[in-house]
């Protein structure tokens, strides 16, 4: 377990560089190099995250044995097909309740919807929950990441939204955005001395 201090210092280092760091800078969230993200591409737009949002990524529920292969795939696709610079989200949440790094969150997000992702943090579940149930780990998971970003970067607990709040989109899914009040009232109780590494 680590220390609020810990916990803190590595923080101060995350918002004064707009990146996550192997290590204690993020001790929930195991680092890009764990599912052998590619670099992203030059450019992005650079932003200070104020505001949370949740996100699905609409495709298979999948467990941390089966994460890495899944965000690889959504990186190439988000790549390749989309022609962003990079992964889409910030931090993923597998259904065994494990982070995944993402996008450098010093850098806008990216959405194919219409809605303006600056300014926003993209916390995103693996799975389609508009078809299935969010388990119990991957909402605490979720709780967990916002407790930690809040700590990391000061973000509002009160302002996460979903993403259909912001767009035409049935995104997160009827099944995980009515949970949103939920996970918000759980990351609040959250201290950041109880944040361990993920496994």
């Amino acid at each position: 377990m680590l220390t609020r201090r810990a916990v803190l210092a590595g923080a101060a280092g995350l918002v004064a560089t707009g990146a996550w760091a192997d290590g204690p800078v993020n001790p929930g969230i195991r680092p890009r190099s764990a599912w052998g993200a590619v670099a992203p591409k030059p450019g992005g737009k650079p932003h200070t995250p104020t505001t949370f949002t949740l996100h699905h990524t609409a495709g298979p529920v999948v467990g941390s044995s089966r994460a890495p292969a899944t965000l690889k795939g959504i990186q190439t696709f988000h790549m390749g097909e989309k022609g962003w610079i990079d992964i889409a989200y910030h931090v993923f949440v597998d259904a065994d309740g494990v982070a995944w790094e993402g996008r450098d969150p010093g850098i806008v997000g990216d959405t194919a919807t219409t809605y303006d992702p600056t300014g926003y943090f993209l916390v995103c579940a693996l799975g389609n929950f508009e078809e299935a149930v969010p388990s119990a780990a991957q909402v605490e998971g979720l709780a967990r990441v916002l407790a930690m970003v809040h700590a990391a970067r000061g973000i509002s607990l009160d302002t996460l939204r979903v993403h259909k709040d912001l767009a035409a989109t049935l995104c997160p899914g009827k099944n995980l955005a009515p949970l949103a009040p939920a996970i918000r009232a759980r990351a609040a109780e959250i201290q950041p001395e109880t944040i361990t590494p993920s496994r």
